[in-house]
């Protein structure tokens, strides 16, 4: 099971560097930020991927933290740490807002980083689930909260699974038609990737030991493919279920 977890981690750190990629090539814009928040995870989880991202990271970012900043940050959150189990629908929805953007600005230790998203979403509530779910599917949400959003939803738990595929089925949100090296394009590959990421979380589901929950899983994948309206997600989804089978 903690393999499973340890990939799921895995694959979001992998979609934040993909979307900088992607924002890199189709828009110009340096991911310096992005490299540097996911280079020493990817550095000791995918050895071959080390010498671009040290090219990559090697340029200095105007808009980083400055250490007297991060040290702040970081007493703050040893002297007042945040805790859902106690805190409102608004406190929660800025504390993920505040989190999806330190991500972007700080180097982080991925073993701790998982454990504390672990150990938080324990204490989270079902109201504050499906808060992650609305604001995974809105259209108003910032790209950064959406990835936060559908990781931290992916902890929910088997009651929850139906959760996951609201927002796995749902509509795209495209401010225009699809064309190559266009913003919509850029969206539409966003949407993909937070999607496909948790398909990934319900088909790691599936695999459970536990029997229940692993049937859970599997039953909720396969009643969701249906409704799934792109097909790219849609034949992507049925192969993992394919997978399951074998």
């Amino acid at each position: 099971m903690q393999v499973l977890k340890n990939k799921y981690f895995i694959g979001f750190v992998i979609l934040v560097l993909l979307l900088a990629i992607v924002d890199w090539f189709l828009f110009g814009r340096t991911p310096v930020n992005e490299f540097q928040a996911v280079k020493s995870v990817v550095t000791e989880k995918f050895q071959t991927t080390t010498q671009g991202l040290k090219s990559a990271s090697s340029d200095t970012n105007k808009e980083d933290m400055s250490e007297t900043e991060k040290q702040m940050m970081s007493e703050d959150q040893k002297i007042n740490p945040f805790n859902p189990a106690t805190a409102s629908l608004e406190q929660f929805r800025v504390w993920l807002n505040s989190e999806s953007k330190s991500l972007r600005h700080y180097n982080v230790n991925a073993e701790a980083l998982e454990q504390k998203y672990q150990s938080l979403a324990s204490n989270m509530t079902k109201e504050q689930f499906k808060l992650l779910s609305e604001i995974a599917q809105s259209a108003e949400s910032k790209i950064d909260d959406k990835i936060m959003a559908a990781y931290m939803l992916g902890y929910a738990g088997q009651e929850s699974y139906s959760l996951l595929s609201d927002v796995i089925t749902s509509e795209y949100h495209l401010s225009g038609k699809v064309q190559a090296h266009s913003a919509p394009e850029i969206e539409q590959t966003r949407e993909r990737a937070i999607r496909v990421v948790l398909i990934d979380r319900l088909f790691s589901e599936a695999k459970s030991k536990d029997v229940n929950r692993a049937r859970s899983a599997r039953l909720e994948l396969q009643n969701l493919i249906s409704h799934i309206r792109d097909s790219y997600l849609k034949n992507y989804a049925q192969s993992k279920l394919k997978e399951l089978s074998k």
